[in-house]
């Protein structure tokens, strides 16, 4: 017995290892046998199945690439978009793998159950007037019959792997973009409703809603189940959890494809969440930030977008926003006290996607600092002629605010305060006093202001010395909504830069007709202020005198003019941008500005002199110019400007200037006898030539 048990034993073995070795034989042999025939298959298959074109250079079969699933993997594969967009890739990979049912290949139609998709780039794309370029499968409608097709399609797994997807949709305008995207979905995909089932991770995620980016290189997990029922092309999500950075989200709703645009109702709920969670998924990265400073507090915010959006007839959907914070505390590691006791209740609402419509309601916004505490309520509707319902009240240490919330790169100090009151609308119109076109601001809401700084400090971290000695003391008010009585007195203006300083006081009631009250001075050596404040490529230097003492109501209709005596010079003055290598230097101005009665015709404007050297070229400009009404003018001018280099200098964006200016003119006379033709009252000589003078902006430029 003990023989014939040995024996079957061996058989079973030999059996087993003969088997064994059989399917290992398979395994290896099949992708030789198979690979160019089910390739030809799927190939035909797909390009018979959508309106654009799918190319890849080569087809590999095996069993070891997703085991134990037969797959077929397609190489550097390329697929274009649908029109308008034929041209473009809509998708390119390193490689697309397809699932075989390896009963399917011994039959005359191959089934394909998975899809595996790595090292992808997709671009999806939709223009203004709502075309996609996705829209590349085939409608049954306009498909032949697909019952005697090669290839079966009954997917139940999507795998995507380290993928980057843009999607822009201009007709929103919206974009996304994904970064490093990993994706597992499972679900019977044949069925016309089905549950897919998802893992989805991105080590980037971004979002951007009409050119605003609201989520900014975020990382996100999700599961979700989504019921997808492929007739009425309608998405449901019925149990979705995601997290972007620490935040946790849960989000459901339904998504109808329909023939021009979408049908939707799309609901994101924080529920009740960690203030630091929220800060985590806000655009700037607050990481390091975080570790640093110890944030408390709980929040609740809601995103809900609802309604049709359909680019033709110009529907879209609404979008509804809440935030809500309470007991909010956050505290430096190197704050002597936190702001705590911070609550917020914010709705936001944009009916139909219009920004007309926007309704903004911060019903509070309140912290305490010491002891010190801000208060803020706010209303608005709209923003074409936004009305407006504002309080804001406030007495701060900006420093230990400062300090509390850790703020880098700039330190703030002063004492603070704030009381503002505002109600009504702010809009713009045609100037009812003049039948030509001019827009002007025909409403703004009735205020009142009161703010004051003192002792205030501000330095940036970058530069080695602070602004300091700040202070002003601000009172303005509009009783109505007639901007001209607008009262605005600024007293107490101060700051310094080292031994640089600017003081003085403005009042001014009606802007309109301006009666003025200032009296202001200041010395500076220009090159101390790039010690203090960010200047980017621009350079100054010299030394800069400016003393102003003016009085009285200033109205052209009226003939009236300030009482004004005004002085600004110019020592050694250097200026020079980063748009061209050479600085304007040697910039020498006196300019007084004077009048003792109040007759605008005995405004005297005196320019004794202007010069300056500019690519080793000198200009000088000395000039009289009395009554602003009817200018009486001595001017002389001598020197060569290059009109190109100089424009170059002040780099406008959009505009260009090239040529240049040889000048030698002495011109006197009145405006009044140049524009009757009394030439015989001047006395104008000298010379001004001008050569290969060009003037353009990009606005003119033909396309």
């Amino acid at each position: 017995m003990k023989g014939l048990g040995s024996r079957v034993f061996l058989k079973i073995l030999k059996v087993t290892g003969i088997s064994v070795g059989t399917l290992l034989v398979l395994l290896f042999v099949l992708p030789f046998l198979f690979p160019k025939t089910i390739a030809g298959k799927v190939k035909q298959w797909v390009n018979s199945s959508i309106t654009s074109e799918l190319d890849f250079s080569k087809a590999n079969l095996s069993f070891f690439t997703h085991f134990p699933a037969l797959t077929l993997t397609l190489e550097d594969v390329r697929l274009t978009g649908s029109a308008p967009f034929s041209k473009e890739t809509l998708l390119s990979a390193e490689g697309v793998s397809f699932g075989i049912d390896l009963f399917s290949v011994f039959s005359k139609s191959v089934k394909v159950d998975q899809v595996y998709l790595s090292g992808a780039r997709v671009n999806i794309k939709v223009d203004e007037n709502g075309n996609a370029n996705y829209n590349v499968y085939k409608s049954t409608g306009n498909s032949a019959d697909t019952s005697s097709s090669d290839v079966g399609v009954q997917i139940e797994k999507i795998v995507i792997r380290n993928t980057r997807i843009n999607y822009v949709d201009m007709s929103v305008p919206f974009s996304m973009e994904a970064v490093n995207l990993n994706y597992t979905g499972k679900g019977d995909l044949a069925k016309a409703v089905f549950d897919l089932s998802s893992r989805l991770s991105a080590d980037s995620l971004s979002l951007a809603y009409d050119h605003n980016t609201y989520v900014n290189n975020k990382q996100l997990k999700a599961k979700l189940i989504t019921v997808i029922n492929t007739k009425s092309l309608t998405l449901v999500f019925k149990d979705n959890r995601i997290r972007i950075n620490k935040l946790p989200m849960h989000f459901s709703g339904h998504f109808d494809f329909l023939a021009h645009g979408y049908e939707m109702d799309l609901n994101v709920d924080s529920r009740r969440t960690d203030l630091e969670n929220i800060i985590t998924a806000i655009p700037p990265d607050m990481s390091g930030w975080l570790r640093d400073t110890k944030v408390k507090g709980s929040t609740v915010f809601n995103v809900r977008l609802r309604g049709r959006y359909d680019a033709g007839t110009n529907t879209m959907p609404d979008l509804r926003f809440n935030l809500s914070i309470n007991d909010g505390y956050i505290k430096h590691k190197e704050a002597t006290a936190p702001l705590e006791g911070l609550d917020m209740a914010l709705r936001v609402r944009l009916p139909g996607l219009n920004q007309d419509s926007l309704r903004v309601m911060l019903d509070t916004f309140h912290f305490k600092l010491a002891k010190g505490f801000c208060d803020i309520r706010f209303q608005s509707l709209g923003l074409e002629r936004p009305d407006i319902e504002s309080e804001i009240k406030a007495d701060l240490d900006l420093n230990t605010w400062d300090k509390a919330m850790g703020l880098k790169g700039v330190e703030f100090g002063g004492l603070y305060k704030v009381d503002l009151k505002a109600n009504g609308i702010f809009s713009r119109g045609q100037n009812p006093e003049n039948w030509r076109r001019e827009i002007v601001v025909t409403s703004i809401p009735a205020f009142s202001l009161v703010s004051t700084l003192s002792n205030g400090y501000l330095k940036f971290d970058s530069l080695p010395v602070p602004i300091q000695d700040i202070s002003f003391n601000i009172r303005s008010s509009c009783k109505d909504n007639n901007y001209r009585h607008t009262i605005l007195d600024i007293s107490d203006i101060n700051f310094a830069i080292l031994k640089n300083f600017f003081k003085g006081n403005i009042k001014v009631t009606n802007p309109a007709a301006p009666d003025i009250d200032a009296d202001i001075s200041g010395r500076f050596h220009l090159g101390d202020i790039a010690k203090s404040f960010p200047m980017g490529d621009i350079l100054l230097d010299g030394d800069l005198v400016v003393g102003i003492k003016s009085k009285g109501v200033y109205d052209s209709e009226r003939k009236s003019f300030p009482l004004t005596v005004a002085h600004a010079s110019v020592k050694d003055g250097k200026l020079k941008s980063g748009y061209y290598p050479r600085p304007v230097e040697r910039i020498n101005l006196n300019i007084d500005i004077t009048n003792n009665d109040g007759e605008p015709s005995h405004t005297t404007i005196e320019i004794k002199p202007l010069n300056f050297e500019f690519d080793g070229e000198p200009f000088t400009l000395t000039a009289s110019l009395v009554n602003p009404d009817d200018i009486r003018y001595d001017v002389d001018a001598e020197g060569i400007l290059d009109l190109g280099k100089l424009y170059q200098v002040f780099g406008v964006p959009e505009y260009k200037a090239s040529g240049w200016l040889r000048a030698a003119l002495v011109l006197k006379g009145k405006q009044s006898d140049a524009m009757a033709g009394r030439y015989h009252l001047l006395d104008n000589s000298g010379t001004i030539e001008l050569k290969d003078i060009q003037l353009g902006m990009q606005a003119f430029r033909s396309h």
